[in-house]
């Protein structure tokens, strides 16, 4: 890594926590950036696109919809070597799983809420679906599971983005669930599996709307839906101003980035 360091012409950080983790490694400070995760400058699909997705499975882009974006955490030993960056033990996935199907029955139940599962990867063995239909089926209440629809299509990030642009809130364990509904101004509880969600909610302004995987308590996940709902307005506006200095920080940085970096070197010419 410090090779690499020393290597780069430009070192682009997409939250604070790596900038740090940079500097600490070393790098020379004015190589340091901070640049937005680029796909906050993708352009969804048009929303017409994503209600025809909740449609498709059943759901109403009318109601008061609130995404969950799960992860299943139980891949093999070959997958979670590359792709995990922590592991969790049987007994903390299982209170996971408790923790949202207790949040997912409270949405409906308390907070007149339909729920909609959002499935950012269908391809085994990192099947969001799996753990979707697990948490379903542990609940008893077939009046809760009525009110529930799980997305089955595996939606590019276009798609997916215009999905979550419909939502009247998410909570978002993948990380980039959080990166697509936050650039839509839709407010987002996440559940950190890794430290980049917390880092990139914080990023963003709202790190008060964060918990840890590793440490789920059902009533605690429950009072934080809770309060990020009735505080919904707040949270979409302050997205909205908070997305405008973004947009501005990423222009400085590309036109940065195509001072530092020679034409040929990129690949393009404009």
């Amino acid at each position: 890594m410090r090779r690499l360091l020393g290597w780069a012409t430009l070192l682009g950080a997409r939250e604070a926590r790596t900038y740090d983790a940079f500097l600490q490694l070393g790098a020379d400070p004015s190589k340091v950036r901070l640049i937005p995760d680029l796909t906050i400058q993708m352009r969804q699909a048009e929303p017409s696109v994503g209600a025809a997705i909740l449609n498709a499975a059943g759901g109403d882009p009318k109601r008061r919809n609130l995404a969950i974006c799960l992860r299943d955490f139980r891949a093999d030993a070959a997958c979670r070597r590359h792709h995990y960056s922590r592991g969790f033990d049987q007994a903390t996935l299982d209170r996971y799983h408790t923790a949202i199907a207790a949040l997912t029955t409270h949405a409906v139940r308390e907070l007149g809420c339909n729920l909609v599962f959002c499935p950012m990867h269908t391809v085994a063995p990192d099947d969001d679906r799996r753990v979707a239909l697990e948490i379903l089926a542990a609940i008893p209440e077939a009046a809760i599971r009525d009110r529930v629809t799980l997305v089955e299509r595996q939606c590019d990030p276009r798609e997916m983005k215009s999905l979550l642009g419909l939502m009247h809130a998410i909570v978002g364990v993948r990380f980039h669930s959080l990166v697509l509904a936050t650039a839509m101004s839709v407010p987002s509880l996440a559940v950190a599996y890794a430290h980049k969600n917390r880092a990139f909610v914080e990023y963003v302004g709202e790190g008060e709307h964060v918990c840890d995987l590793g440490a789920l308590d059902p009533a605690d996940l429950c009072g934080r839906l809770a309060a990020l709902l009735k505080d919904c307005d707040q949270v979409a506006t302050r997205l909205r101003r908070r997305y405008g200095q973004i947009q501005k920080e990423f222009c400085q940085e590309v036109a940065t980035f195509r001072r530092l970096v020679p034409a040929r070197s990129r690949g393009f010419d404009r």
